[in-house]
């Protein structure tokens, strides 16, 4: 039941943005930058996903909406059930810095009490640390819990090739639409980024045949 329920939000997912990276059974990163439908913000499609998901499929998420995907990860992290989280660049202080550095993702058991025993107790803490003394102290991992805690994250959504069952797109509208410019434009937008996906499906599966052929 709970594979069927990932799987089921995955191809909800997939009406958004063919850039989807499943993390685990029950979480994924979404890529979205190129499918933002003019005149929507990135929250504002966070927010029509978690109404979607509730209604449709009967069940509650949380959701980050960040610029990558550590701040996402720690965004939705935040406050649950049922809840949007932005964690922009701007906002890494208010909402990051003050949290416990245990709540830092890849701090775990181990690191935490070699952070504490030199006096790091929040994220800021160790953001304000000097990144070659963390890369003394740890090595790698000190290089990366330190980026970690200032928001660096280089590593892209890595979107698995999933052959589609089908590409179509869909949007859901705050009220009843009766305006026939409006709803050609809503119906310009869907089409374009629907024929985007499929071209781009069509690209790879080719590709995939030539490869295979040699």
């Amino acid at each position: 039941m709970y594979y069927q329920y990932s799987n089921d939000l995955y191809e909800l997912l997939c009406k958004y943005t063919d850039q989807i990276e499943r993390f685990s059974i029950d979480e994924c990163f979404l890529d979205i930058t190129n499918f933002i439908p003019k005149g929507k913000t990135d929250l504002q499609i966070a927010c029509e996903i978690q109404k979607r998901v509730k209604q449709e499929l009967g069940f509650t998420v949380n959701i980050g909406v960040a610029p990558n995907k550590l701040l996402a990860k720690m965004a939705s992290d935040f406050e649950k059930p049922d809840k949007v989280h932005t964690l922009y660049k701007e906002q890494i202080a208010k909402k990051m810095w003050l949290l416990p550095v245990a709540e830092l993702f890849m701090v775990g058991k181990r690191s935490l009490p070699k952070l504490e025993k030199l006096g790091i107790k929040t994220i800021g803490d160790l953001a304000a640390t000097k990144k070659e003394e963390m890369i003394k102290l740890f090595g790698k991992f000190g290089k990366m819990i330190w980026e970690y805690a200032n928001g660096i994250d280089e590593e892209p959504v890595k979107a698995q090739k999933e052959d589609p069952k089908c590409i179509g797109n869909s949007i859901t509208l705050p009220e009843d639409m009766t305006n026939l410019e409006k709803i050609e434009e809503i119906l310009l937008a869907l089409t374009e980024q629907t024929t985007y996906r499929l071209r781009k499906t069509r690209t790879t599966y080719k590709s995939s045949r030539s490869s295979n052929k040699n």
